[in-house]
């Protein structure tokens, strides 16, 4: 049982090393930026311990250039949310992301038990791994495991490697194949993998692109305009309410009145996972304002235009940067508003309730849309890609 392989997980003591030493290291230079701060609206509602979390995005007004890793590691297996072990299944300490000890030690145990059953699958051949934690979440596969593939994929141009991508049903696998298609990797490139442990021959890592709720570097972004290149602006979008429709919380108690407000003053709602993945990045390339609850459908103000303002509607007690670092990136002007729960958690993290929208809050977004002068002819967009610097 699970309960069982904890307590049993809990006892031991994983191996570890930094890389294998037969390790090929690619290093790709990933550019400073400057930063400005984001307004919080509601900030007396945040719990004091979390004030410097959440003002971290902001907290340094240059954040320096660094390095970016493009790793080839051979003969290692992956198990759990995409952890590494060499062929002494010792834990690769760079594969850690958000994994927690239990998250690893779970997945050694997971591990030796399939070698122990001789039920290892065997993948020959190299491979990108595009898996993390969040591997379920829209957010996270748009900003922290596709760019993983389109890196990788530029540093090691000519290999052609298959992407090895998170197993999942329903419209996020969709969202994967026309995400990586659109960056050319054909359908027999595009691996739904790592259900259970795996050796593989070689693997490609990247490592240092995104820390969540730490870093985002600005080759992510690089990725998501070469993934968006000649996307059209569609009209009728200038002002977009994002609904959020599931999971069933982080939701706002009253979304029926506040979505009759809005579009009586000429919002339009928009439910992201209802659209194919090209409608939604021209939607939002279209808005000039985009509110709604914080959550995986947000993540595409990514594909906003510089100085489009976003409100994000947050639980008081969440400590969350994610939307403020693509804020920082893409030049939007970023409003975090903070909400009063409405009800008790509806998940196992404290943050996961209802919100409750302060009317005049609202008012003064609405305020605010209304004067922003619409595009009255949108014009094709088609950004010209930069290039990344290898070496």
């Amino acid at each position: 049982s699970l309960a069982q392989d904890r307590a049993f997980a809990a006892s031991m003591t994983i191996p570890e090393i930094e890389l294998p030493a037969d390790a090929d290291r690619h290093t790709v230079a990933s550019p400073g930026y400057a930063t400005r701060p984001g307004e919080i609206v509601g900030v007396e509602r945040v719990p004091p311990e979390l004030i410097e979390i959440v003002r971290q995005a902001w907290s340094r007004p240059v954040v320096e250039p660094r390095e970016i890793e493009v790793l080839r590691l051979r003969d290692v297996f992956v198990a759990g949310e995409g952890l590494v072990f060499d062929r002494e299944r010792r834990l690769v300490r760079r594969s850690v992301t958000q994994q927690s000890a239990e998250d690893i030690r779970l997945a050694h145990r997971e591990l030796e038990r399939a070698i122990a059953a001789g039920a290892l699958r065997e993948r020959h051949g190299a491979a990108i791994l595009c898996v993390k934690p969040g591997l379920r979440n829209y957010g996270h596969w748009l900003i922290e495991m596709l760019p993983m593939a389109g890196l990788a994929d530029f540093v090691l141009a000519g290999e052609r490697l298959p992407a090895l991508v998170p197993d999942v049903e329903g419209p996020l696998a969709g969202v994967i194949a026309d995400s990586l298609g659109l960056l050319g990797f054909p359908p027999e490139r595009i691996v739904p993998a790592l259900s259970a442990p795996e050796r593989v021959d070689e693997l490609v890592l990247v490592i240092g692109l995104t820390s969540h709720g730490g870093a985002m570097s600005p080759l992510v972004f690089q990725t998501l305009d070469r993934l968006a290149d000649g996307i059209a602006p569609l009209p009728y979008y200038e002002r977009l309410y994002v609904r959020r429709q599931w999971p069933p919380w982080r939701r706002l108690a009253d979304d029926e009145a506040v979505t009759a407000r809005l579009m009586a003053e000429g919002y339009v709602p928009y439910s992201p996972e209802q659209f194919p993945l090209a409608h939604q990045m021209g939607a939002f390339r279209t808005a000039r304002q985009v509110i709604g609850p914080a959550g995986a459908a947000l993540a595409n103000i990514a594909f906003c235009r510089p100085g489009t303002e976003v409100a994000a509607f947050y639980p008081a007690n969440m400590p969350d940067n994610f939307f403020s670092f693509i804020a920082q990136h893409r030049g939007l002007d970023f409003i975090d508003v903070r909400c009063e729960a409405a009800g008790p958690p509806r998940s196992h993290m404290p943050y996961d309730t209802d919100l409750k929208l302060d009317p005049a809050v609202l008012e003064r977004l609405v305020a605010s849309g209304a004067r922003l002068a619409p595009r009255r002819k949108p014009s094709r967009w088609r950004k010209a890609v930069r290039f990344f610097k290898v070496r």
